[in-house]
């Protein structure tokens, strides 16, 4: 009796040592934990119908050619024209919104990447212009739960990673490049070639230094 009285409080130790803490969510990349979303998000620009001048006034045109700038570092797609239908001025917002193609059109956008749209509105008294572009949004961060469990077990924090796949979200160029690569450009063939005229220029300073 000395002897099981002995071996059952050993038993348990090994029991309690051998139980299964972690589980596949413990064995995710930080950034499987907390993933970054991308998502599409329309630009959008009003241009004022205004019958009383013919064209677009100076502030149209300056709006237009900032949203054109926009459109090249971030927008994806056509850019795309919307005139409102049914307001009893159609002629007018017509006129307005070829005026604004004409406008895109002079600040570099071709043709082909302007598509025309109407709305029925009884109300609406503006052309609208817009694009598409893509966003990114981090996780939120600032989960403290369970930390001394976590620690107890020697798992990962709840919070780790997040931070960095937060912060990515907000400094990535194109957030679309996280749903696909982009595609691969020709090689340079003088910036490939500049290494080996370098190091045929260094031999060739070298040989003269020795001939010398």
């Amino acid at each position: 009796m000395r002897k099981i009285a002995v071996l059952l409080p050993l038993l348990v130790v090994s029991a309690a040592c051998t139980s299964p803490f972690n589980s596949e969510v413990h064995s995710l990349s930080a950034a499987e934990r907390h993933p970054i979303t991308v998502d599409q998000q329309a630009v959008t620009l009003t241009i004022p119908i205004d019958s009383t001048r013919s064209g677009l006034s100076r502030g149209d045109l300056q709006q237009l050619d900032r949203f054109v700038s926009a459109y090249r570092t971030k927008g994806y797609g056509p850019i795309t024209v919307t005139a409102p239908a049914g307001t009893g001025r159609d002629l007018e917002a017509n006129e307005t919104a070829a005026a604004v193609r004409a406008a895109l059109n002079d600040s570099g956008v071709a043709y082909a990447d302007i598509q025309g749209a109407s709305v029925t509105s009884s109300t609406a008294k503006e052309v609208m212009v817009s694009f598409v572009r893509y966003v990114a949004q981090g996780p939120q961060c600032g989960v403290f739960d369970n930390e001394r469990a976590a620690r107890f077990r020697n798992l990962s924090h709840p919070n780790f990673g997040c931070s960095s796949q937060h912060n990515l979200a907000a400094m990535i160029a194109d957030p679309r490049d996280l749903t696909r690569a982009q595609s691969t450009t020709t090689r340079d063939g003088h910036l490939a070639s500049k290494p080996i005229n370098t190091q045929n220029t260094v031999v060739i300073e070298a040989v003269e230094v020795e001939l010398d």
